[in-house]
């Protein structure tokens, strides 16, 4: 950028410079008015029923209130919140069903599926995997009542 030092401008110059000042002030106004009849074409173009102008449109950030920045901090607060609601929310534990109750209801479902074999086709294949569902249900009740003898009972509590 070029600096010119003047001692003392002449009339002359001065009034070059402010005429050149007002002819670029002029041409900054002439160009802005030039692009909102641009804008006031699209906005009506778009047929609002509220229609407004460009000027309005340019100007609404100006009027608009600004909010604040929320800080990082807040955020993490906020979301951490929601987090603890939600782990406060537990389901209810689901109610234990003994080997027992599980066979009796293969027991059923085998059943089932033998008397309807004519709706289903042929079943063998899923009544064949009920029955190893069912000897799996029946081995654990057996380990689970089978006696376990003191000295695993001992190294269990230590």
């Amino acid at each position: 950028m070029y600096q010119i030092y003047c001692t003392e401008p002449s009339n002359d110059e001065s009034v070059n410079c402010e005429a050149y000042e007002n002819n670029v002030d002029i041409q900054l106004e002439l160009e802005c008015l030039r692009e909102l009849e641009e804008v006031q074409v699209l906005i009506n173009k778009l047929d609002f029923e509220n229609s407004f102008t460009a000027e309005e449109f340019v100007l609404y950030n100006d009027s608009e209130v600004t909010m604040e920045m929320i800080s990082d901090d807040e955020i993490l607060k906020a979301v951490q919140s929601n987090n603890q609601e939600k782990e406060e929310i537990k389901e209810e534990p689901l109610s234990t069903i003994t080997h027992n109750e599980v066979i009796e209801c293969y027991d059923k479902v085998i059943l089932y599926l033998q008397c309807q074999e004519k709706n289903y086709g042929s079943n063998n294949e899923g009544i064949k995997f009920i029955k190893k569902l069912k000897k799996e249900a029946l081995r654990e009740r057996f380990c689970s009542t089978k006696q376990i003898n003191l000295d695993n009972f001992v190294n269990v509590i230590e």
